[in-house]
């Protein structure tokens, strides 16, 4: 697998930066908490870094914890299958009709 450059780094950071700040969006909430704590840890998506402390910041964890990046990497898949099968359900769950109740006081 190639190696993360940092601009691509910094794109997944504001991807996932906007995902988690989506209110209509609980992928999230499908990833368990180990995978959510790798997610904050590397991309560091509640915090609000300029670019370049995003780059400090990738350099000073990866130096500090050197498995974080691949953690990260798995449950950021895993985050936008997630993501995609959230759609796909609410999408299908808005189209279905609900049954009328009748006669019901």
């Amino acid at each position: 697998m190639a190696r993360l450059t940092d601009q691509s780094y910094l794109l997944r950071c504001h991807q996932v930066r906007d995902h988690w700040r989506d209110e209509s969006k609980r992928a999230f909430l499908l990833l368990t908490a180990t995978e959510q704590w790798a997610l904050f840890a590397y991309f560091a998506p509640s915090e609000k870094l300029t670019d370049a402390q995003l780059i400090a910041h990738r350099e000073d964890i990866s130096a500090h914890d050197p498995s974080l990046r691949q953690r990260a990497g798995r449950a950021l898949s895993k985050l936008w299958v997630a993501s995609k099968a959230l759609e796909t359900y609410q999408a299908q769950v808005a189209e279905t009709p609900r049954p009328r109740i009748v006669g019901v006081a």
